[in-house]
């Protein structure tokens, strides 16, 4: 039965006996599995069981794309690490945390994992094209994998999705539905055009964008891809404005979003155009880069306030002392990742089976998968926590549009998905 701990403090005791009654004279199971083996429960399990032998320690990696950056996914690591500290030892063994590069795009690291029969789950990575490459080879091992900082709408996507991929992170569709509420209900806007840059990010957005401001009576009257590196976009720019929408909806990154912001408020048939983006814009850099140019353009970000005050006032204040740092990594990111690793490792203690005569454990990939897929209600440090069929597990983020004045993003307005 899954079990979903109401956390009173972050030092967490760990019960050190396994949930279950004796199924044979070997082995130690779940109660619905009195009358079988764990070796007739791996046999069965189309991806087997992962087997700790006694005296070895349970295997999770995390794999971190960038440890010195400023968004601290360095840090990240440190965060799973508390959560193993305040669960060991789990079922009376070690929990070791492997780190890894997660690649950005390359095989290796993932083939190296997903070929390894003693790691239990993966956790986190934050380039957009690992997680691509990550939920089809760790899937195909059976292989969890929880990201923590990857919010792409194609990751989850019911035609795309793979089904060991989960996530704490929110679903980037939210930025898409907020702008698309913004532009219709506070700027009262009738007509809109988009632009993206091909990548699965601003492609997701601006189909989000469109298809909930379409829905809610507005028209889309031009869609137009740039091409990243290009830095004329003349005729993307011209095109627009022979169409003449109330509203330009351009989720893109800080180098072409400068040059576009530049391009469109300089054209005099679109002085009058209102102009928005997404997170990939929400940084000092393209504030610097566009100038005055950004002026009153919109910009959206999720919230990253969270409800739950253990965050601030024990969480932080804790991870500071243990690691000797005063971190600049976004409280979020830590807070998703401790939630993450806590999710893995209470599913491990739901699932695993232990061998009498030789204390050897195991661990059924696909019900690990299934006790993931089955949290509901988790009390999470970045929220209450509830997995969807397609892995997302985060559906509480709120998403603040905010509005450049004066060369300084001013908050100008809420979106709450929940309401």
């Amino acid at each position: 039965m899954m079990r979903v701990r109401v956390l009173r403090t972050l030092a967490l005791p760990v019960a050190l006996a396994i949930v279950g009654a004796a199924c044979t004279d070997e082995d130690l199971s779940p109660a619905r599995d009195q009358k079988r083996s764990a070796s007739e429960i791996c046999r069965d399990d189309p991806f087997g069981c992962v087997q700790v032998d006694q005296g070895k320690p349970i295997r999770l990696a995390a794999l971190v794309p960038y440890p010195d950056s400023e968004i601290g996914l360095g840090p990240v690591s440190r965060a799973m690490s508390l959560a193993i500290e305040d669960r060991r030892p789990l079922l009376g063994r070690d929990v070791v945390l492997t780190r890894r590069s997660d690649g950005c795009g390359h095989y290796t690291p993932l083939d190296n994992l997903a070929s390894d029969p003693t790691m239990v789950a993966v956790i986190g990575a934050g380039c957009s094209s690992t997680h691509e490459l990550a939920k089809e080879i760790l899937s195909e091992k059976g292989v969890v994998f929880l990201s923590t900082s990857s919010s792409g709408p194609s990751l989850t996507t019911p035609t795309d999705y793979t089904s060991f991929f989960l996530r704490t992170m929110y679903n980037d569709r939210i930025q898409g539905s907020a702008m698309a509420a913004f532009a219709k209900e506070r700027l009262v806007t009738r007509t809109a055009a988009t632009v993206h840059d091909g990548s699965p990010y601003g492609e997701s957005l601006v189909a989000d964008f469109a298809s909930d401001f379409l829905s809610g009576g507005g028209e889309v009257l031009v869609q137009r891809e740039l091409r990243q590196g290009d830095q004329d976009f003349g005729r993307i720019v011209g095109g627009i404005e022979k169409r003449g929408p109330d509203f330009l909806y351009a989720p893109i990154f800080v180098a072409e979003a400068a040059l576009l912001t530049q391009q469109v408020r300089q054209t005099q048939g679109m002085k009058h155009t209102s102009y928005g983006g997404a997170d990939g814009m929400f940084t000092r850099d393209w504030l610097d880069a566009t100038g005055p140019e950004a002026e009153d353009a919109y910009v959206s970000a999720p919230d990253h306030r969270f409800w739950d005050p253990r965050l601030d006032s024990e969480f932080m204040p804790r991870f500071e002392r243990r690691f000797g740092e005063s971190t600049n990594a976004w409280p979020g990111f830590l807070a998703r990742a401790y939630d993450a690793t806590n999710m893995v490792l209470d599913a491990i203690e739901d699932v695993a089976l232990e061998a009498r005569r030789t204390g050897t454990l195991y661990i059924p990939r696909t019900r690990l998968r299934d006790r993931m897929f089955a949290t509901k209600g988790y009390p999470g440090l970045s929220g209450t926590l509830t997995c969807d069929p397609n892995g997302d597990c985060n559906h509480s983020t709120r998403v603040v549009i905010y509005q450049v004045r004066n060369g300084a993003f001013r908050k100008a307005w809420t979106w709450d998905p929940t309401a």
